[in-house]
C-alpha cells in the first residue's frame, strides 16, 4: 500500500467521522471510551432532554383535547424515553467508571459506577413497580375517575 492509498483512506475515515459525530460521540460514551466527566455530563443532558420533551407533552395533553388512545400513547411514549435514557446513561458510566478504575483512578470511578447501577436499578423499578401504577393513575385521569 503506497503513501497516497493511506491518505485517501485516512481522508474517508475523516469524512465518516465528521458526518456522524454526535452519534460516534453517544456510541463511544455508550461503550465508556469517553471520560467520566464527559459521560457524566452527557448522559445528564440527554435524561434532561428527554424529561422536557415528556413534561411538554404532558402539559399538550393535559389540555383537554387529547383522547385516551392519544394519552396511552403519550404515556408509554415518556416512559420509553426515561427507561431508554436512564438505561443509556448508566450503562455508559458503569462502562466508564471500569475503564477508569483500570486506569489506577479509585474514587470517582466507584462513585459513578454506585451512581450507574442505581440509574440501571432505577429505570427496571420504573418498569415493574411504577409503570403500572402510572398507567392505572393516567387511565383514572382521562376516565375522570380519580379523587
Amino acid at each position: 500500500m503506497s503513501e497516497e492509498d493511506g491518505n485517501i483512506r485516512q481522508a474517508a475515515n475523516a469524512n465518516l467521522v465528521s458526518e456522524n459525530i454526535v452519534l460516534g460521540h453517544f456510541g463511544r460514551c455508550w461503550r465508556g471510551e469517553c471520560s467520566l466527566l464527559i459521560t457524566f455530563l452527557t448522559g445528564t443532558c440527554v435524561v434532561g432532554a428527554v424529561s422536557v420533551f415528556v413534561f411538554w407533552l404532558e402539559g399538550r395533553a393535559n389540555s383537554g383535547r387529547w383522547s385516551a388512545d392519544s394519552l396511552s400513547a403519550i404515556f408509554a411514549l415518556g416512559l420509553f424515553g426515561y427507561v431508554l435514557a436512564w438505561v443509556w446513561s448508566g450503562v455508559g458510566l458503569l462502562r466508564s467508571s471500569r475503564r477508569n478504575y483500570h486506569l489506577g483512578r479509585t474514587f470517582w470511578p466507584m462513585v459513578a459506577g454506585i451512581y450507574g447501577g442505581f440509574l440501571i436499578i432505577a429505570a427496571g423499578w420504573i418498569i415493574i413497580v411504577a409503570g403500572p401504577r402510572i398507567a392505572a393513575s393516567v387511565i383514572s385521569r382521562v376516565a375522570g375517575i380519580y379523587p
